[in-house]
């Protein structure tokens, strides 16, 4: 169960959303259009279910035109030391959901959200002897199969294992990283002006990438951010390693060169 504190800043947020929503006359299928954020978490949010992590709540803030207000999600620092029992319910929570929010987690073991990010690499310690890895994007967190295991998981028919992203691929994913989240026309500038549309759709439904639309420009051009499968396929445990990467690369690298580094990253991975 939520604590006492966390549900006093949800019922916040969703006075706050709420009263905004009233304001402009919007409903929460208008809100989710112009912000990119689901139905599902703003219902949420409004009902005060659930936490926002902070960059879907300045994501909100932003559209329904609200200054920052980063004070309201802070919380306390992580404990010293997550109890067995705390780490266990983490570890059950993230395999039985495979994908789940931080903010859910949070909600689920009462745990700070900050203090569940600071517990991802004791949990997944007791994730690495049975096959698992754990990759977040910041907001939420996977678990995956470990390179070794990931044939007999396909063989099972639990995944599907995708065996050689192309350089093209590589090239898109890392314009992507370079901008944390990049425009179709931010992915053809750094590509050399190659048209992107039909990769961008192809990485999308595999999984790669994931779709949103911009909160202003002409057209409103969708925006797309890497997903935790991608980090995953990069060799990576989170987005911002990868981000990390592609950043100190920027400044002396061409996008053919970041796209190599990604690439000796896959395949180091692929052969574990």
């Amino acid at each position: 169960m939520a604590s006492n504190a966390a549900l006093e800043v949800g019922a916040e947020v969703s006075v706050e959303i709420a009263g905004r929503l009233r304001a402009l006359d919007w409903s929460t299928s208008e809100l989710a259009r112009r912000s990119g954020v689901s139905r599902e978490v703003i219902s949420g949010l409004l009902n005060g279910r659930r936490l926002p992590s902070l960059s879907t709540y300045e994501r909100l803030r932003r559209t329904l035109g609200l200054l920052p207000s980063p004070t309201l999600l802070t919380r306390p620092a992580a404990p010293a030391d997550i109890s067995d029992e705390n780490l266990s319910r983490l570890a059950a929570c993230v395999v039985t959901g495979r994908s789940v929010l931080l903010a859910d987690l949070s909600d689920a073991t009462g745990l700070a959200i900050a203090a569940v990010r600071e517990s991802l690499p004791k949990v997944q310690e007791r994730l690495v002897p049975v096959g698992l890895r754990l990759v977040t994007d910041g907001d939420e967190v996977t678990a995956m199969p470990q390179a070794h295991c990931a044939d007999a998981l396909e063989r099972l028919g639990q995944v599907i294992v995708d065996r050689e992203l192309t350089q093209e691929a590589l090239e898109a994913l890392g314009a992507v990283a370079l901008h944390a989240e990049a425009t179709r026309e931010q992915v053809e500038v750094a590509r050399g002006g190659v048209d992107c549309a039909s990769l961008l759709h192809r990485l999308t439904e595999r999984g790669y990438l994931q779709a949103m639309f911009a909160e202003s420009g002409r057209g409103r051009p969708l925006r797309y951010r890497l997903t935790t499968k991608a980090v995953s396929v990069l060799g990576y445990s989170s987005l911002e390693e990868v981000q990390q990467l592609f950043s100190t690369l920027r400044a002396g690298a061409a996008t053919h060169n970041v796209a190599h580094e990604a690439s000796t990253s896959a395949a180091g991975l692929a052969g574990e």
